[in-house]
């Protein structure tokens, strides 16, 4: 596809670099909690697949609300650190919060509500698993992804 006749990037192609990206973070924080919710097993790739179905039908919408608050509430309660250090700041909060929704709809997904214990103990458990590949997912994003992904969403 050629660009836009005033040398935009189409829309198309701005879509799709953000659904890569989801796809790549989504699908591997819920591989992650699927493998410890459940194990591997003859079931596993569906299972992973509809808990990442599941998460990203919830994180597109979430994921832009969320991001909007987070950088909103950064900028006012820490508007005197330099910018890296509020970009590093929201992503870790947005790490927290995005991964604890991925963790509560896998769960969901795969355990059910049939024993909230059971249930609890598997968000907590697919949180806790997955938190330092969501950190470094999102320290990785902040620092080196976002800003060429503005850039690009700006052309």
């Amino acid at each position: 596809m050629k660009p836009n006749f005033n040398g935009e990037t189409p829309v198309i192609f701005k879509v799709a670099a953000i659904l890569s990206i989801i796809s790549v973070m989504a699908g591997t924080l819920t591989c992650i909690m699927t493998l410890v919710n459940l194990g591997y097993g003859p079931h596993f790739i569906k299972n992973w697949l509809s808990s990442f179905a599941l998460a990203v039908c919830i994180l597109v919408p979430a994921g832009y609300l969320v991001m909007s608050i987070v950088n909103l509430l950064v900028e006012r309660l820490f508007s005197a650190l330099p910018p890296l250090k509020k970009n590093i700041l929201a992503g870790v909060f947005m790490a927290i919060v995005m991964e604890s929704i991925m963790a509560v709809s896998t769960a969901a997904n795969t355990i059910g509500f049939t024993d909230l214990n059971v249930f609890f103990q598997a968000v907590f458990d697919g949180f806790i698993t997955a938190l330092p590949v969501g950190l470094v997912l999102s320290l990785v994003m902040t620092l080196t992804i976002k800003p060429k992904l503005e850039q690009f969403m700006a052309s």
